[in-house]
């Protein structure tokens, strides 16, 4: 469930695992229970859930889910730092490859070096994940992008923008 929930971004999977993951950490297998349970699970893994964090559902759809970036890249930085990093990393898919990524990135150095879940509902487009990095290293990323829900047909051009961002991260010299 956990690899088609991140591959093939099954939002079914992703409300499944939620009330899993409530049931499991705090005996609820409702949305709230799974809802309680992430809150605490973010907590515990970096340290504070920052104010203004809303989380609505599992899979994203909820326009009422309030996320940032930097809370993202540090809870998959802090995955990968506790053990968790290979299994996470393991089930997204592959730039040019698989799943959701599987045409993205093409014709660029990136193709397999990138491992993301995407995301998109009208208003807003996201990509999150690591790159492959020049040197070898691997560095964590996310993009959250809003735009106006009126306006059709954008999000293959948030992709490309998307995709810009992640090269020039992976291109960054010294950084971590």
């Amino acid at each position: 469930a956990v690899r088609r929930m991140l591959e093939e971004s099954s939002n079914f999977d992703a409300e499944q695992c939620l009330r899993v993951y409530g049931a499991e950490s705090v005996a609820s297998g409702s949305l709230a229970g799974g809802r309680e349970a992430l809150r605490s699970g973010v907590k515990a893994l970096v340290g504070r859930v920052p104010e203004g964090v809303v989380i609505a559902d599992g899979s994203g759809l909820s326009r009422e889910n309030r996320l940032t970036p930097g809370l993202l890249v540090v809870a998959m930085y802090e995955l990968d730092q506790l053990g968790l990093g290979a299994v996470m990393i393991d089930s997204l898919p592959i730039s040019g490859r698989t799943g959701t990524l599987s045409k993205r990135f093409l014709g660029s150095d990136l193709v397999g070096k990138v491992r993301a879940k995407t995301g998109w509902i009208r208003g807003a487009s996201s990509l999150s994940g690591v790159v492959e990095s020049d040197d070898g290293s691997r560095r964590w990323f996310s993009i959250l992008m809003n735009y106006d829900r009126s306006v059709n047909g954008l999000n293959k051009h948030l992709k490309k923008i998307q995709e810009r961002i992640v090269a020039a991260v992976a291109g960054m010299k010294g950084a971590r």
